[in-house]
């Protein structure tokens, strides 16, 4: 007994196809991740060195690039030279501290600022720092081993789609839609 007439079963077969397509033709679709890539971060360089400054650097490939952590233990402010943080804080676990867009690292805070990348290969990212009358170069060593900047939707986290995988989409969707037409 075929009821596929009436709109129920067809519906639901349609619907399973182009559930299948869309996972198919996804391309490098972790989650909110818009240029995944895969990245090495060594430890930061302070040039000149300050005992009261303290550095760290996060890889991140969800959005390549390092996230850059400074801690003022200094008696001085911290300015940046030509950016701006992209958040400071009192305490990094207390989000009512949080100001974001800094331009200002008071003592005994901290700060961060996501350093992108959108290049493969070994670089070295340097940004400047004015802590009371010493400017101080901030320099990270990364490399860059690949870069996917597909994008793609959010629906398959972690799922790496593939050409073919789109070709095979389209012909499945071609085919329920066809099939649809016929029966209506």
């Amino acid at each position: 007994m075929r009821r596929e007439k009436d709109g129920a079963p067809g519906t639901v077969r349609a619907a399973a196809l182009a559930a299948i397509a869309v996972l198919l033709a996804t391309g490098s679709a972790v989650a909110g991740c818009p240029n995944v890539c895969e990245l090495e971060a060594d430890r930061p360089a302070l040039e000149p060195a300050s005992d009261c400054l303290e550095l760290e650097a996060v890889a991140e490939t969800c959005d390549c690039g390092v996230e850059l952590t400074l801690y003022n233990r200094c008696e001085v402010g911290v300015e940046p030279v030509g950016f701006v943080f992209d958040k400071c804080w009192t305490s990094q676990t207390d989000t009512d501290t949080f100001v974001f867009d800094c331009a200002l690292l008071e003592p005994d805070r901290g700060a961060q600022v996501k350093l992108r990348l959108n290049e493969t290969g070994a670089a070295t990212i340097s940004r400047e720092v004015q802590a009371g009358d010493v400017r101080h170069t901030i320099s990270v060593p990364v490399d860059v081993k690949s870069l996917d900047s597909e994008g793609g939707c959010a629906l398959a986290a972690g799922h790496r789609g593939s050409p073919f995988g789109f070709v095979v989409s389209a012909v499945l969707v071609a085919l329920a839609l066809g099939r649809r037409r016929r029966l209506g």
